[in-house]
């Protein structure tokens, strides 16, 4: 995540402590969005995401979208820091 702006990490690193159901939800959308998008890194889509995340995050009606983001961004992280 080196190349992710402080503010993005932050965003990211809130979402390490999702329960592993919604870590399991945000693995299987981060699977679908690699395959759609190959062509882009973990990093890259990590970075996107987490934009939305931070612009999202203060929505409280949001809360499902939010955590099922968050647990996606936090595994498009990892991913990249385990490449």
């Amino acid at each position: 995540m080196s190349g992710l702006n402080p503010d993005v990490r932050a965003a990211i690193q809130q979402f390490g402590q999702l329960p592993s159901t919604g870590l399991a939800a945000g693995r299987t959308f981060a699977d679908a969005l690699v395959a759609k998008h190959p062509e882009l890194s973990s990093e890259t889509l990590a970075a996107v995401l987490a934009d939305a995340l931070t612009a999202l995050a203060p929505m409280p009606d949001k809360e499902s979208y939010v955590r099922l983001l968050g647990a996606t961004v936090y595994d498009l992280a990892n991913r990249t820091r385990e490449a």
